[in-house]
């Protein structure tokens, strides 16, 4: 009895696959998906021959699939295929490449499906970004040179004010005073002079 029932099923889900045609739509879907999506799809067997390829490496891997042995001559594609590489630059772009190998329902390897992703644009904003960090610490750095040069061209005749300012204080002798009180604004008219020629 179970067999007898079994055996309804099956005819039974064979009809409705057949009638609703399921297994169609399925591959259809998947063809469809696999043909449109926004990245390369290459599935060659293990001698590198190009048995499947989508729109995306139609479009711009045209010479991979159309002209016989283009594998054999450039080594970065070949490089990509071995899976020794994950990104290639081709034809003024660049992608990001992934291998996997592809096994037959008995378990045998019998071929590898490379997907691409163009990654021009993500890689052209990296190498942006790199430079503006590069310019960014060389004016931190020239900003920290220009305070350090500020601050002695500061610091030293202030000392000489400040020194000078003390001894005046200390001294009971107005002639003596004077002189100190010269010197004091020589060195703040030099400070002054630097100041300005700065700005």
């Amino acid at each position: 009895l179970a067999c007898v029932g079994m055996g309804v099923t099956g005819i039974f889900l064979t009809y409705a696959l057949n009638r609703y045609n399921y297994m169609n739509i399925i591959k259809s879907a998947r063809d469809m998906l696999v043909e449109n999506m926004n990245l390369g799809l290459l599935i060659f067997d293990k001698e590198y021959h190009v048995l499947e390829v989508n729109q995306f490496m139609r479009e711009r891997f045209y010479d991979v699939w159309k002209i016989p042995g283009i594998v054999y001559k450039s080594e970065e594609l070949r490089s990509v295929l071995d899976g020794k590489k994950n990104k290639i630059e081709w034809k003024g772009r660049i992608y990001s490449c992934l291998r996997n190998e592809v096994y037959s329902q008995s378990h045998v390897m019998i071929g590898y499906a490379l997907t691409l992703y163009d990654i021009t644009d993500m890689e052209n904003n990296a190498r942006e970004l790199r430079s503006m960090k590069e310019k960014a610490e060389r004016a931190s750095e020239q900003k920290t040179k220009f305070l350090a040069n500020v601050t002695h061209e500061i610091r030293t005749p202030l000392n000489a004010i400040v020194g000078f300012s003390d001894i005046v204080a200390e001294t009971p002798d107005e002639d003596e005073k004077k002189e100190y009180l010269e010197i004091i604004h020589k060195n703040n008219d030099r400070s002054e002079e630097r100041r300005v020629g700065k700005e």
